[in-house]
């Protein structure tokens, strides 16, 4: 493990994942999280996994970004010594309106609703989400079509007491608070890395991750497969009744 990023979500952490895949470096991102690493999580949460089963389970990644990174970015700093820490920061005045644009668009993402409800993969990315909003935001919706709850106020206090907690416990001498807009110079020189002869990218603007996950993911293919199998059966079985009744 090369880099640890430290940010919280809509902070650059995309951004932040596509510069360092552009630098060279194997990067794990929420979505790679979830898929190969949540087990793991889910068994600090309960005390049932060490540091040493977070370093088997981040084993060749060389770089990790967006949640739950944030949460657990303490125990990754211990397991793996050697790694850098970015903070990804924005202005709190920009963070909160992006942060409940971007759980609005979730909310409201019928696609997303659909899938979580009616796929077995969709349920087990419902739970994960359900896990680690709650952490941020001290609540999570209880079942994908139900609402899913935003405090502004709330949202501004954990992310608040997040940045502080890195900047007060991180090591001075691991750590880089970093905002995207600064372009390539302070990250590369930080990770002692060339410049790219590029822009820096500029990801999810505009909160359009899930309608990208839903085009894209192989993941979310994963659950448009099963909730059209499942959708099916139901309507078969519902014809199969009707048919039985009548």
């Amino acid at each position: 493990m090369k880099v640890i990023a430290a940010g919280v979500s809509k902070t650059g952490t995309k951004s932040m994942a596509e510069a360092l895949r552009i630098l060279g470096l194997t990067v794990h991102d929420s979505m790679e999280h979830y898929k190969y690493h949540r087990q793991v999580w889910y068994d600090y949460i309960d005390g049932k996994a060490t540091l040493d089963d977070i370093r088997e389970s981040y084993k060749g990644v060389d770089a990790v970004t967006d949640f739950p990174v944030h949460i657990f970015w303490e125990q990754l700093a211990e397991a793996f010594p050697e790694a850098k820490i970015i903070l990804t920061q924005r202005d709190e005045k920009s963070y909160i309106p992006s942060a409940m644009k971007q759980r609005i668009a979730l909310a409201n993402n019928k696609s997303c609703i659909f899938l979580f409800t009616f796929s077995p993969t969709g349920w087990k990315y419902f739970k994960f989400l359900q896990v680690f909003l709650g952490v941020m935001d001290g609540h999570q919706p209880l079942f994908p079509f139900t609402n899913w709850p935003f405090s502004a106020n709330l949202r501004a206090i954990k992310y608040r007491q997040h940045n502080a907690a890195v900047l007060m416990n991180a090591p001075k001498d691991r750590l880089l608070v970093y905002s995207v807009k600064e372009g390539w110079e302070p990250l590369c020189n930080f990770l002692n890395l060339p410049i790219p002869n590029r822009p820096l990218p500029h990801k999810n603007h505009g909160a359009t991750i899930y309608d990208d996950r839903v085009k894209n993911d192989p993941t979310f293919q994963k659950m448009k497969r099963e909730a059209f199998v499942i959708v099916s059966l139901i309507f078969c079985f519902m014809a199969a009744c009707v048919s039985y009744f009548l």
